[in-house]
């Protein structure tokens, strides 16, 4: 079993205005969390860094470097969320980003010598909560909670957005039995337009990239000022 506090990859509303026009960098699982061999990785790149490429991402311990493999990209709200694996050796490792002025690196995380057969499944079936639109300085943050993300093991969430029948697949990373699909002033997960009739369905991923079985659709009326 990985043992883990995970991050979370959606900002938080009250940052300030300044934050929403620079750059930023994010990434789940936390760190100094044990890894498999066949190590996932969560990438947020906010701000002016969502034009870098994926292919500039490598995990690096001491002189060793892998190149990050690209599983999946989400193009969020003003951010891009990249998820990227690799098979690492036992031993701490970083992620970073090549060919940039100055050295962006993510991590450390332990790698552990043991793979992660276990499959993640929900302890509980998600629900939806509340939602909710507030008016910000830079702009307004549009809120779609879902409640009761429990899991067997830390995961990241694939959320399967549909709204007037065109699907979204989305990567999130849930705190504290939560999970937020909308957005803050600066960024977020999906950015929906107010009164859209939205359906999610939710697939929990461990940082193995084990897949566990898809919730049951869960329906949202987007928030509207």
């Amino acid at each position: 079993m990985i043992r883990a506090f995970v991050t979370v990859v959606v900002l938080l509303a009250c940052e300030a205005s300044a934050d929403c026009m620079g750059a930023w960098l994010r990434a789940a699982p936390d760190v100094q969390v044990e890894l498999t061999p066949n190590a996932h990785v969560l990438v947020t790149l906010g701000g002016s860094h969502t034009s870098v490429s994926p292919a500039k991402l490598v995990f690096m311990s001491g002189t060793k470097r892998v190149p990050a493999e690209l599983v999946r990209t989400f193009d969020g709200y003003q951010q891009k969320l990249v998820l990227v694996r690799a098979t690492l050796e036992p031993g701490s490792w970083e992620l970073i980003i090549e060919g940039m002025k100055t050295a962006q690196r993510l991590g450390p995380w332990k790698v552990v010598p043991s793979g992660d057969a276990v499959v993640p499944a929900f302890e509980q079936p998600p629900v939806a909560g509340d939602t909710k639109w507030t008016a910000y300085g830079c702009g307004p943050g549009s809120s779609l909670k879902v409640k009761q993300v429990k899991t067997n093991e830390p995961v990241f969430i694939e959320a399967a957005a549909t709204v007037n029948g065109q699907t979204t697949v989305g990567l999130l990373v849930p705190r504290e039995q939560e999970l937020e699909l909308g957005h803050g002033m600066c960024s977020g997960g999906f950015s929906f337009k107010p009164g859209a009739r939205v359906s999610v369905v939710l697939t929990p991923v461990d940082f193995a990239g084990n897949r566990g079985a898809p919730s049951e659709r869960l329906m949202f009326t987007a928030p509207s000022p």
